[in-house]
């Protein structure tokens, strides 16, 4: 891939590294919620199918025209750290549809998880549309 290689070190959550509005989140109790929904104190299911607790909401006033990777709910710019067969990558290496579209705002949580200190860890995960496994951990 060109442009930027995943280096695993930890990252400020900016808007290259965010979800678009109505992309769906799985909740520990197994509901779905918008991520411009969820509030802090939620509780998301982890990849390793635990609590992981909203730590803090992102919010990032965009308001400009960004390459957009979508599939389903999920919409994600092109530098979010996500699990990709099994390996942390970058969003921009998804098998998924990329548009250039105009976007108002970027979300993105912060997950406080049921302890552990590496940088990409399980408990600091949260599942996006079912199917994709994104970094919590700021």
């Amino acid at each position: 891939s060109q442009g930027k290689k995943f280096t695993g070190k930890s990252y400020a959550a900016t808007p290259d590294k965010c979800f678009t509005k109505g992309t769906l989140i799985e909740m520990f109790n197994g509901v779905f919620k918008a991520i411009d929904t969820i509030k802090k104190g939620d509780i998301v299911r982890t990849r390793n199918n635990k609590r992981g607790i909203v730590k803090n909401t992102l919010v990032h006033d965009v308001d400009k025209v960004m390459t957009i990777w979508k599939s389903g709910s999920a919409g994600v710019n092109d530098f979010h750290p996500v699990i990709i067969n099994n390996k942390w990558r970058y969003s921009r290496e998804l098998p998924w549809d990329k548009h250039n579209v105009h976007v108002n705002k970027m979300y993105n949580l912060e997950i406080e998880g049921d302890g552990g200190n590496d940088e990409y860890d399980d408990r600091q995960t949260y599942i996006v549309d079912g199917k994709l496994i994104a970094s919590g951990k700021l």
